[in-house]
């Protein structure tokens, strides 16, 4: 028996077929695939970058900002010790007004060895809380804490790395410096953002999370702000150039130097504050002068002298290279640049860049 053939009519062939059409069918070709892959994988990779990036720059002005409050916390431990010893009160209150307004200073607190303070920068008195943390702290050794306390002007809290300093081992008590690096951060990101003459206190204050007049309390102006991320972020790295070395020779200690330049600014976002130099300096040429005088002639005079002195032993045999110290550092410069501008077209081997050109002002070395 043979089964009957199911037939549709027309209409309903037509309805089952403008039903299939109108159902939304989304096709990836192989290249819109490959696309979605790199931007899956890139931005990831690109923000992962990013954040270590700076991350390792807020952690290197950490270190900048705890090594200037030691150095203001032991200066102050040294010489308040007569003032406390004969009771002058004035003279320690006059020693620590010298701090106020001090670039990324937030407070300087002196205690005496029964925990009552004898001289502090606050107007008009010290937060309760930060006094609280101080005494748990104790009076025995020198130590560097990060610490948060509510700012008693605005109410928001701070962030603060707080060096203690005791005077005459502990006996005649504490100095305590406080240290706001949160300001400096703030405005390194904005300044590489938004540029030099955009950027706003406004913003630097918001990003910081404090108010505009706290941002005043340590610098006058935004020239004043840019200079300190100058000084905290690129000039400790130049007052690392070696010295002369008595032994050993002078490319050693060129390539030593010039591989921490690129590692930690060609390769990091100091570099970005130098590009900001770069592009911006001819229309802000007080921040131009500023960089020259802080980092530009310092680096030139270092490496100057290395360069006469690889003259004088015999290692560099172009005599006029020492009037022109800036061909020694030319690569560094160039490694900046490219690096914002055409390393996504053609990666740079900075380091090694910089070692082909030691090898045409030294000479090649010398396989061993």
């Amino acid at each position: 028996m043979i089964e009957p053939t199911l037939n549709h009519s027309a209409p309903e062939r037509v309805e089952q077929t403008v039903e299939t059409s109108s159902r939304p069918q989304v096709r990836f070709g192989l290249r819109a695939k490959i696309i979605l892959l790199g931007a899956g994988v890139l931005i990831p990779l690109a923000s992962l970058t990013w954040f270590i990036s700076v991350e390792s720059l807020r952690r290197n002005m950490t270190q900048e900002f705890t090594s200037k409050g030691v150095s203001i916390a032991e200066s102050l431990a040294n010489s308040a010790v007569d003032p406390i010893l004969s009771r002058d009160a004035s003279t320690d209150q006059a020693l620590v007004d010298q701090y106020v307004g001090n670039s990324g200073v937030a407070y300087v607190l002196v205690y005496d060895a029964h925990n009552a303070i004898i001289a502090h920068t606050f107007v008009p008195r010290v937060p309760p809380a930060l006094i609280e943390q101080h005494r748990r702290a104790g009076t025995q050794s020198q130590q560097v804490r990060e610490i948060r306390y509510a700012d008693p002007a605005t109410g928001g809290e701070r962030q603060i790395i707080d060096v203690a300093v005791p005077m005459l081992a502990g006996r005649l008590g504490m100095v305590h410096v406080g240290m706001d690096q949160a300001i400096i951060a703030a405005a390194m990101d904005e300044f590489i953002a938004r540029g030099f003459a955009a950027t706003r206190l406004d913003d630097i204050a918001k990003r910081a999370g404090v108010a505009k007049g706290t941002i005043y309390l340590h610098f006058k102006d935004k020239e004043s702000m840019f200079e300190e991320l100058i000084r905290t972020a690129i000039v400790p790295l130049v007052g690392r150039m070696p010295s002369p070395p008595l032994g050993g020779n002078i490319r050693d200690a060129i390539e030593g130097f010039a591989l921490a330049f690129i590692q930690e600014i060609a390769s990091t976002r100091r570099g970005d504050i130098v590009r900001l130099i770069v592009a911006e300096g001819p229309r802000f040429p007080a921040i131009a002068d500023f960089y020259y005088r802080e980092v530009v002639s310092h680096g030139l005079a270092g490496m100057r002298a290395l360069i006469e002195l690889g003259i004088a032993r015999g290692e560099i045999r172009h005599k006029n290279l020492g009037r022109f110290p800036q061909i020694m550092v030319a690569p560094a410069l160039i490694a900046v640049i490219w690096q914002s501008l055409f390393a996504k077209h053609a990666p740079l081997d900075a380091i090694e860049m910089f070692r082909v050109h030691l090898d045409l002002i030294f000479g090649e070395r010398r396989a061993a």
